[in-house]
């Protein structure tokens, strides 16, 4: 039976490659252990109380931790919702990889790495000269292995699961998700194989990489952002709004758009304002508007109206030209 976010064809292609004696990489973009804990009864995913994301059981820890603030918590023995005991750790992460790979291959070296297993100094080196070397024949790891290392007894890349950051409402998702998938596979050798594990075949970013046409992406990706309007064919300012109250931030967020609409230039596009996507981090909600323009001097131009006014004391607002990040 192939282990938990492994297919059968993958894991055979591992005892393949390992009984060439040849070295393999899995790729997972996600840390932890398992990113979500449930209850299947109401439904409920247990959630970090200072930001709006789930929280990610790590096992060595014993503990639900969030990725953003880094608040930590024990498992409840009930859901603090309906009170249900049947609670369940889903989905898979890199931690859950290592674990089912070492039990399947227990005779030989096997190592992980992402954020939470190299921590400490010297540990990256480390892991690249013994892998290099042969004496690791698994590695498994987050966006980490991308790095431009070369493995000459590289033979398999597989990617456990690559619709990770596709559904991102971000426009690069796409190109992020085409990048990594570029440069892990690109640790292959000629000879060498890459497996991809995907629900969606058909998305720009799998379907290219697939036949590793970066041409056919870009063209098709710029076709897209022009159609749209996103960079490079006219350019993103973002503006968000912070603060404790909920309330108080959707209100300030719509006076800095009213303003903004009375003083933008012409060609400038006003989007918003809408909660980011990780609408809370550290207790503070988070929203946004976007402005899209051609020329800086037109933006230069929108913005002045802030400087006449007052930012109370309980918000922050934060201007950002040229976002790479829209989360």
């Amino acid at each position: 039976k192939a282990p938990s976010g492994v297919s059968i064809h993958l894991l055979d292609e591992i005892k393949k490659t390992i009984e060439s004696n040849k070295q393999v990489m899995l790729f997972l973009n996600r840390r932890g252990f398992a990113p979500y804990l449930i209850c299947r009864d109401c439904g409920h995913i247990m959630k970090c109380p200072h930001c709006s994301v789930g929280l990610v059981y790590h096992k060595k820890e014993g503990v639900l931790k969030c990725h953003l603030c880094g608040h930590k918590a024990k498992i409840p023995d009930i859901c603090p919702k309906c009170g249900s005991p049947n609670l369940k750790l889903m989905g898979v992460g890199t931690q859950k990889v290592e674990e089912a790979i070492k039990n399947l291959f227990n005779d030989i070296q096997i190592a992980r790495m992402d954020v939470d297993a190299v921590s400490k100094k010297g540990v990256v080196p480390k892991i690249y000269e013994d892998f290099y070397h042969g004496k690791l024949k698994i590695l498994v790891g987050t966006k980490m292995l991308g790095k431009g290392f070369d493995f000459p007894n590289l033979s398999l890349v597989g990617v456990i699961n690559a619709d990770i950051g596709l559904g991102m409402p971000d426009f690069r998702a796409e190109e992020r998700s085409f990048q990594l998938l570029y440069q892990v596979a690109g640790r292959i050798r000629k000879g060498g194989k890459a497996i991809i594990q995907t629900y969606n075949p058909e998305s720009r970013a799998i379907s290219t990489i697939k036949k590793f046409d970066y041409r056919a992406f870009v063209l098709n990706e710029l076709a897209d952002r022009k159609k749209y309007g996103y960079p490079p064919y006219r350019r993103l300012t973002s503006i968000e709004i912070e603060g404790k109250d909920l309330n108080k931030v959707i209100e300030f967020s719509q006076t800095i758009f009213n303003l903004l609409e009375k003083s933008k230039k012409q060609e400038v596009e006003l989007l918003g304002p809408a909660s980011c996507p990780r609408e809370k981090i550290r207790d503070k909600y988070r929203y946004r508007i976007l402005l899209k323009y051609k020329k800086y001097e037109n933006l230069n131009a929108t913005l002045r109206v802030l400087k006449e006014i007052k930012i109370p004391a309980r918000f922050t607002l934060k201007v950002n030209v040229d976002p790479l990040d829209l989360m």
